[in-house]
């Protein structure tokens, strides 16, 4: 078990209003899409593990549940608690399951990422391209240059580069 200290986590945002039905206004300084387990510090410094188990947009804003039913009572008896993350899981946690999504170079579909990992720095790709080869892109802006949610399809303008070597 890794123990943390307060000055070991990241902050990526907090927590204000509670609905009825146990949803909490959650609102980002950071993405975290992919994060479950999260660590959430009160104002009188208690810290608590918890795990979401829900999301939901409400009029344009995000709102999160707990596995852990209590917490609702403990954000809305003091009406905030900051929500953290230890810094080697905040890059996996802010980066969408890309697993599915199609590679464009923009001249045409040439791939679909088959598998990502976290190599340390940025999130890598494994994209198995038209001709079954399997090549790694890096998850950064200068090789990945658009992101469509729509069509689930990332824009790769330099894919070529990549496949000569």
């Amino acid at each position: 078990m890794t123990e943390y200290t307060i000055d070991d986590l990241v902050p990526v945002g907090r927590l204000t209003t509670v609905r009825d039905d146990g949803f909490i206004r959650f609102i980002a300084d950071e993405s975290i899409e992919r994060a479950t387990e999260v660590f959430l510090i009160f104002p009188d410094h208690r810290v608590f593990l918890v795990t979401i188990c829900d999301r939901k947009q409400y009029g344009g804003k995000d709102f999160v549940r707990f596995e852990e039913p209590e917490v609702s009572g403990e954000v809305r008896s003091v009406r905030q608690a900051r929500v953290m993350l230890p810094p080697d899981e905040m890059q996996a946690a802010s980066t969408p399951d890309l697993i599915g999504w199609h590679v464009t170079d923009g001249a045409g579909q040439c791939g679909e990422v088959t598998g990502m990992f976290y190599n340390g720095a940025h999130q890598v790709l494994n994209v198995r391209l038209a001709d079954d080869r399997i090549i790694m892109l890096p998850w950064v802006d200068e090789w990945v240059s658009g992101r469509d949610d729509a069509s689930r399809t990332l824009t790769v303008p330099r894919l070529g580069e990549m496949t000569e070597l």
